[in-house]
């Protein structure tokens, strides 16, 4: 599945993000293992913090 965005918040959520700049790979970044668990699964604590932050707009 590709799923395009421009909001970090929902790219976060992926295992591997493509960033492009004018039609050009900026940088690839591989966010959790191929054969693993999505990021959200790797450490559910922390991502689940940092959603709450984000969608309550508290920083810390």
């Amino acid at each position: 599945m590709v799923l395009i965005t421009h909001e970090d918040e929902v790219a976060r959520h992926a295992k591997r993000v493509v960033r492009l700049v004018d039609g050009r790979v900026k940088s690839d970044q591989r966010q959790a293992p191929v054969g693993g668990p999505p990021p959200a699964l790797l450490d559910p604590v922390t991502f689940a913090e940092h959603s709450l932050h984000v969608q309550t707009g508290v920083q810390g």
